[in-house]
């Protein structure tokens, strides 16, 4: 797979997950922070992903990423391709 299909995978995991309420994916969506918002990268035949994500208030952080890992995972193993590591970084908070 290409990484741009790897993208769009990604940002679809991240876009549909309960308890994400957006994705910071440069200084503008989220201008207080330091790290790298969104980065894909292929090490090794393996698939690194890095995001920073804002969440709803009153969602727990560990199921969201939790969720987002186990149905990255999934979707790579359908195209046989592999996870390495997955960082998810919380960028804030959300009341809505």
């Amino acid at each position: 797979m290409t990484l741009e299909e790897i993208r769009k995978v990604f940002l679809n995991i991240l876009e549909s997950t309960p308890g994400v309420y957006g994705i910071c994916e440069n200084a503008e969506q989220c201008p207080n922070l330091g790290q790298e918002y969104l980065s894909i990268q292929n090490i090794n035949n393996e698939w690194h992903f890095s995001a920073t994500i804002i969440i709803l208030k009153y969602a727990n952080a560990k199921n969201v990423v939790n969720s987002i890992s186990s149905h990255l995972r999934y979707e790579l193993n359908k195209k046989k391709e592999h996870l390495g590591k997955l960082n998810v970084f919380i960028g804030g908070l959300a009341n809505d």
